[in-house]
């Protein structure tokens, strides 16, 4: 069983952006940017598109790119690894969202190690934000105590700067890399409700069983595909 891979889900038919990850900037699809970065930490035997859209299948194909063929109607990137982990046996899963184009090599490199440190610690990443870009909901916002373990995640504006008077808010976002150990999969049944299906937030299913996430410090330089406005933010950087 290996110590870790890293698994990219890919679902075409987002409900935000449907088909984003087809989208080709500098001539290669969203999702192989994605993958590109993951090959920048370890070898392509070790990471694997998790998806059930034959598009992207084929594409994986065209590419030489390893892949699992999923079930249709799976509702989250987690629930979509959990579907294959008698597939794919590892004792860690790294997640790595497949609309993040310019996630920083280095950041999935730093959840890999924190993995391997803290073994039955799920991992998740953040990074400071401006309050400008805390306003936005498609963005999730984090909360953590002194021992960075998750409190909270939202996509409305949190903390709340209730009086007004606190100059010094700070805002954290999401990055959307996590590791799970193979014995947190089993909380991903494909089933959402509660806290998850208010904020569709998907590690929110976690602390709701109760289960501990820790919060991993990243850079700032990366951001999701969650709107068409952001194909246009990412044809004017220069990342490749």
């Amino acid at each position: 069983m290996k110590n870790f891979i890293i698994t990219i889900p890919c679902r075409l038919n987002s409900k935000r952006f449907p088909q984003k990850l087809i989208k080709k900037v500098n001539n290669k699809e969203i999702f192989l940017h994605t993958y590109d970065k993951c090959l920048k930490v370890c070898a392509k035997e070790k990471i694997f598109i998790l998806t059930d859209s034959e598009i992207i299948t084929k594409i994986c194909k065209k590419n030489n790119v390893n892949y699992v063929k999923t079930k249709k109607n799976i509702i989250t990137g987690s629930d979509r690894i959990s579907s294959i982990k008698n597939k794919l046996y590892a004792k860690t899963y790294i997640n790595v969202q497949g609309d993040e184009p310019i996630i920083n090599p280095h950041d999935i490199k730093k959840i890999i190690n924190h993995s391997l440190k803290y073994k039955n610690i799920t991992l998740n990443g953040y990074t400071e934000i401006n309050l400008k870009e805390a306003k936005r909901k498609s963005i999730p916002k984090v909360v953590f105590n002194k021992k960075k373990m998750l409190v909270y995640m939202s996509r409305n504006l949190i903390p709340y700067n209730y009086s007004k008077k606190n100059l010094n808010t700070k805002y954290y976002k999401q990055v959307c890399i996590y590791a799970y150990p193979r014995q947190v999969l089993k909380f991903f049944n494909n089933k959402k409700k509660g806290l998850e299906k208010s904020e569709d937030i998907e590690i929110l299913r976690l602390i709701e069983n109760s289960i501990d996430v820790k919060m991993v410090k990243l850079s700032n330089k990366s951001f999701s595909i969650d709107l068409k406005s952001d194909i246009e933010k990412l044809k004017k950087i220069k990342f490749i």
